[in-house]
């Protein structure tokens, strides 16, 4: 009976003890199996992590080259930018020059209008005293002319028929006739010489101030001309300016 019970008892020991490894076996059956599980999920979050790391490098190198567009764009704008600055600098300086040259010439051109108005006044007085010469010296020789003529009748009229006669009261002597009849002469060709140079004068100052005329319409047409290119040029200015400022107002927004 002891031997039974010793046997029985072996036998329960190697039941417990198979229980117990079959446990164990289970329980490494479920460490393997949450394992391969967790082998899985991490294989699965690599994928995952290296997927969103490439994304992102990509994301990365693409913001890198629009950045550097940008900024080689805004190296572009920016230089643009000076280049119109001084474009606009450079007409706005011509067109002062421009304007400086041409009111300079205005100026100039005002002078000789001027200069030649004065001269034409002057031509005026000089001519006024000129003319009434001239028509003293017609009038004058006109009565001159006219007593050398009455002279000259005299002179040529018929002898007494009586040689003996005597001359009557009041009538002048042949000899005193014929000396009159010299400074007569004599005056007519003095007013008459006077009268071409006064003439000569008068069409010589009327030639210069038809000259003179001529010249101030011309510079006139010039003046007007000088006025409408400065007109011009102050416009061309007040553009560019408000260009410029156009062009700043734009840069800042």
């Amino acid at each position: 009976a002891a031997e039974q019970q010793q046997q029985s008892g072996v036998v329960v020991e190697k039941a417990a003890g198979r229980g117990e490894l079959e446990a164990k076996e289970k329980k490494v059956k479920i460490l393997e199996h949450q394992r391969r599980e967790l082998l899985e999920v991490n294989k699965q979050w690599d994928q995952h992590f290296r997927a969103m790391k490439q994304k992102y490098e990509q994301k990365m190198t693409d913001l890198h080259q629009e950045l550097a567009e940008a900024r080689r764009a805004l190296t572009e704008l920016e230089s643009e930018r000076e280049q119109k600055q001084r474009d606009f600098d450079r007409k706005l300086l011509l067109a002062k020059s421009r304007i400086e040259t041409e009111e300079a010439e205005k100026d100039r051109l005002g002078m000789e209008v001027r200069d030649l108005q004065q001269r034409m006044r002057f031509l005026q007085e000089q001519l006024a005293p000129v003319t009434r010469q001239r028509e003293y010296q017609e009038k004058e020789i006109q009565r001159l002319n006219k007593a050398l003529e009455e002279a000259l009748n005299v002179q040529a009229s018929p002898p007494p028929i009586f040689a003996g006669t005597l001359e009557p009261a009041g009538k002048v002597p042949p000899q005193e006739l014929l000396t009159q009849n010299e400074l007569l002469k004599q005056q007519v060709k003095i007013f008459e010489e006077d009268f071409q140079r006064e003439r000569s004068d008068r069409e010589r100052m009327n030639e210069e101030k038809e000259e003179l005329k001529q010249q101030l319409e011309k510079l006139q047409k010039q003046l007007a001309v000088s006025n409408n290119q400065l007109r011009a040029s102050k416009d061309d200015c007040q553009r560019e300016k408000e260009e410029k400022e156009k062009l700043k107002k734009m840069l800042k927004q």
